[in-house]
């Protein structure tokens, strides 16, 4: 029997939040997708199996109640308690859009009913956190003015959405069904198609980098950043990524990842070697 680790959740702090990833396994050499530089690609079955437990066993640590983690992919894992979600529709022509079609299929389902903490599997909360409170229905970090970004470029590796954020969905997800936007790049989809877009614009909140703290323009994003950190956003298993969020070899000389984060790395063989 898998042993399963029994926690309570932390009502302060999850109340009225859903826990959400997305991967999606597929041929992407096949599908003609080239992945950007620092995009994930599991072409290892074992690896993203790690990679999922290791998040579910983090999350459940942090207080999640295991029914709060939402994970949607194509095929199936269960590991404490936690038991992925098989979708229905995938997209057929870009790995970066299976997250909008998840949260719009999730959404239609009635299973992402509340607010959402999205992120990447390689994105890990540091730190426990109530919901973020912003404006309108969608919220997102921007890559820094100060590497020459027009403070428009949202990081789509993490977001925080609100249920009311359907409609914005809705009509994103049918644009990208019908290959309306012409890239299959979600960051610069949802730059021009929601930032900068004056019929949902107003809807979208710029959060403080501390809700993503990432490789890209790493010190700006960590000096900006209020502390404490709460989701940090790197390759475990990339040596220079490595050294920067855990052996703080970075131009701050700061450390980001604790030693409790490392423990549950190294559990589940993410980590350098």
């Amino acid at each position: 029997m898998e042993y399963v680790l029994r926690q309570s959740g932390d009502i302060k702090y999850y109340d009225g939040m859903k826990n959400f990833m997305v991967f999606v396994k597929a041929d992407y050499m096949d599908l003609g997708v080239e992945l950007r530089e620092g995009d994930t690609d599991y072409s290892d079955d074992d690896k993203t199996i790690r990679f999922i437990k290791a998040q579910i066993e983090n999350s459940i640590v942090l207080g999640w109640k295991p029914e709060d983690i939402v994970i949607a992919t194509n095929f199936n894992v269960e590991y404490m308690g936690v038991k992925t979600h098989i979708l229905d529709e995938i997209c057929d022509y870009s790995q970066f859009f299976h997250k909008q079609y998840a949260v719009l299929e999730l959404m239609q389902k009635g299973v992402l009913d509340t607010n959402i903490f999205y992120h990447d599997l390689d994105a890990f909360q540091l730190e426990k956190f109530e919901f973020p409170k912003f404006d309108g229905d969608w919220g997102t970090c921007v890559y820094p003015k100060e590497l020459g970004y027009d403070g428009h470029s949202c990081q789509c590796g993490v977001m925080y959405f609100k249920p009311s954020s359907v409609d914005i969905f809705d009509e994103l997800v049918d644009g990208m069904k019908r290959k309306k936007f012409g890239t299959h790049d979600d960051e610069v989809v949802i730059r021009n198609f929601v930032k900068l877009n004056p019929k949902y614009s107003h809807r979208v909140s710029v959060l403080n980098t501390c809700w993503n703290v990432g490789m890209t323009g790493f010190s700006v994003r960590y000096s900006t950043a209020k502390k404490p950190i709460y989701v940090v956003h790197f390759h475990p298993d990339k040596q220079n990524e490595w050294d920067c969020m855990v052996e703080g070899k970075n131009d701050l000389g700061v450390k980001v990842v604790d030693e409790r984060l490392i423990k549950i790395l190294k559990k589940y063989n993410l980590q350098v070697v």
